[in-house]
């Protein structure tokens, strides 16, 4: 997940700070062929790490809603320093609709994303708009993840994701 590029250029803000302070990020993953024994070991526990890293603080919080019966959940995470992390993962899409993967991270001067402005998720990718002008961000999959844990390890991955500790 760290080689997706709306990732990578998310990073590259937070560390030059060119769009100001990071104060949220909204995390969006939907498919069709998740595997519903990666949902919190592969998938949430992922989009945590990566979280804390652009956080650059301690997971303080963290609030998961699943859903019953269903490969899906929402959650909502604190990090030290006042960010949240928002996060939707819905793995039951029709085969027909393609996965969508999308981040959002709001700044302080401004926002990255890969999130189409308008219409619907297509090759069509997204803009970064600044006072400077806009340029195009074009859609780029991200990686699937692939690594089951145990179920057992489950409840030990999002402890360590609590402590700032996900590998």
């Amino acid at each position: 997940m760290k080689q997706w590029g709306i990732y990578r250029r998310v990073e590259k803000a937070v560390l030059s700070g060119e769009c100001g302070r990071l104060s949220s990020l909204r995390w969006t993953w939907l498919s069709h062929a998740g595997e519903p024994s990666l949902l919190y070991t592969g998938v949430l526990a992922g989009i945590l790490d990566l979280s804390r890293q652009l956080a650059g603080g301690k997971l303080e919080r963290l609030h998961i809603e699943p859903v019953n019966g269903v490969p899906a959940c929402f959650a909502l995470a604190d990090f030290e320093g006042g960010i949240v992390a928002e996060i939707e993962i819905h793995e039951t899409l029709s085969s027909s609709a393609p996965d969508v993967r999308f981040l959002m991270a709001d700044f302080s001067g401004g926002r990255i994303t890969n999130r189409p402005l308008t219409g619907h998720h297509h090759d069509e990718g997204a803009f970064l708009a600044t006072d400077a002008g806009a340029e195009a961000i074009w859609f780029e999959p991200m990686p699937s993840v692939s690594e089951a844990l145990e179920d057992v390890e489950i409840q030990a991955v999002i402890a360590l994701a609590l402590k700032g500790e996900v590998q």
